[in-house]
């Protein structure tokens, strides 16, 4: 390995019992500081089913068991400018009980990666779970049969959260099937620390309020009993063509100032809301699908924002695309076909933005408006809604001009009504 060494300081090698040690005199009497762990060349280390955390050394020849220690070393290890390493998890399905940190100052110069994939990647409607809504054994056996095709590189968790980071980051993770075991209040990708009130009162004094991960867009993340992957309180995930299926509650949801790019991602089966954002926080779901979801396909709520363009939330069982008690989608070309409520809708306060939007074979109502929302959606399709094409009511405004549509407007349009609604045709 390439170290920087300077007087009476030295990097340990990578089979040290010293590796990771940052606190503190190591085994030989030595202090070992992360100023003296400079890493001054491109560096692999390597994971496999047949390594060892305890005789491996990280080299091809020995490799080691569990990326966990491979972390654990490299958090000793500061990377020069422009010197990456590579963290290479050969093929295999590893089954960890422990969630993996991913903090590192430098982790932008740090990746993790499986090493092959297999055929097709299952995205959008193959992942379907079967056509069933939500989370149940069958949507979850569809859709793991499917994934566990493509990925030849598995890490199960059984029992904990799958990927952490909320101090620096910005990890790179890809081929890889991130798995749960469906354990109650498991997540599967999580950055961003805790209330930075709290930590000012020590009450998470080891956490905090940043934190990032960049999901590469080969990565699943499936049968997670929590949320697939989150971020708050200013932690940020790129997970860009992502699929994300099967978990006990929400796909994929930011809270808090917390973001993730979530570009072309697949949303599916999950018990919760597909894609959702609440008090403050954001995210870029541009062609994206959320379908099959036991909630609502696309929310945003108390002051969230969400940028769905050319995006799809189809047959859920509540709305496709919703806002409740402010906040703000923009959904232009957005399709939220089959839902089992409304296409798209607001209640309560909050704007959605989606000129040339369709909204099709909704059970109730094609484009909804309750209580001071408003919708700006011209050149809307709305046709085979059950109820009603577009409905408004409590100071709701919706704006159709040239619209397509079927089926009947409450109130009838450009006509104050229904608690002083209106609906613009003109």
């Amino acid at each position: 390995m390439g170290w920087n060494k300077t007087q009476n300081i030295r990097g340990p090698s990578a089979a040290s019992a010293d590796a990771g040690n940052i606190t503190g005199a190591g085994s030989d009497g030595l202090l070992y500081t992360p100023a003296a762990w400079l890493l001054i060349a491109d560096l692999t280390l390597h994971v496999a089913t047949t390594g060892s955390d305890t005789t491996g050394d990280g080299s091809q020849a020995a490799p080691w068991a569990t990326p966990h220690r491979a972390m654990a070393f490299l958090r000793g290890v500061l990377p020069a400018d422009g010197v990456f390493v590579t963290i290479s998890i050969a093929d295999g399905a590893y089954t960890f009980s422990k969630e993996l940190n991913l903090n590192h100052p430098q982790g932008t110069q740090i990746s993790i990666e499986g090493t092959s994939t297999s055929g097709t990647r299952p995205t959008g409607t193959s992942l379907n779970g079967g056509g069933g809504k939500g989370y149940s054994t069958t949507t979850e056996s569809f859709n793991d049969a499917k994934l566990k095709a493509f990925y030849r590189t598995q890490w199960q968790f059984n029992g904990c959260d799958g990927l952490r980071c909320d101090l620096g980051g910005g990890v790179t993770v890809d081929k890889l099937l991130i798995r749960g075991n469906g354990t109650a209040y498991t997540d599967g990708v999580l950055a961003g620390g805790k209330d930075p009130l709290r930590i000012q009162q020590s009450l998470f004094i080891d956490k905090a309020s940043t934190g990032s991960i960049n999901l590469g867009q080969t990565v699943g993340v499936h049968n997670f009993g929590g949320v697939g992957i989150a971020t708050g309180y200013g932690g940020s995930i790129c997970a860009e063509a992502v699929t994300v299926t099967n978990t006990k509650s929400d796909g994929i949801r930011t809270y808090f100032g917390g973001s993730i790019q979530a570009y072309q991602a697949t949303i599916s089966n999950c018990n919760g809301d597909g894609i959702a954002t609440c008090h403050g926080g954001s995210i870029n779901a541009m062609d994206a699908m959320a379908a099959n979801n036991l909630k609502n396909g696309i929310i945003c709520f108390y002051g969230g924002s969400i940028l769905a363009k050319g995006a799809t939330a189809a047959n859920n069982l509540q709305s496709g695309v919703m806002i409740r008690h402010g906040g703000t989608i923009y959904a232009s070309a957005a399709n939220a076909s089959r839902n089992g409520q409304n296409g798209f809708a607001t209640s309560y306060g909050g704007s959605i933005y989606a000129g040339d939007l369709t909204a099709a074979s909704n059970q109730k109502n094609g484009i909804y408006i309750g209580y001071g929302g408003n919708i700006l959606a011209s050149a809307a399709t709305l046709t085979g809604n059950g109820e009603s094409a577009a409905k408004a009511e409590g100071d709701g405004f919706l704006r159709l001009n040239g619209a397509i549509y079927d089926g009947i407007f409450s109130p009838p349009a450009n006509t104050l009504g229904n608690g002083k609604a209106y609906i613009q045709t003109i």
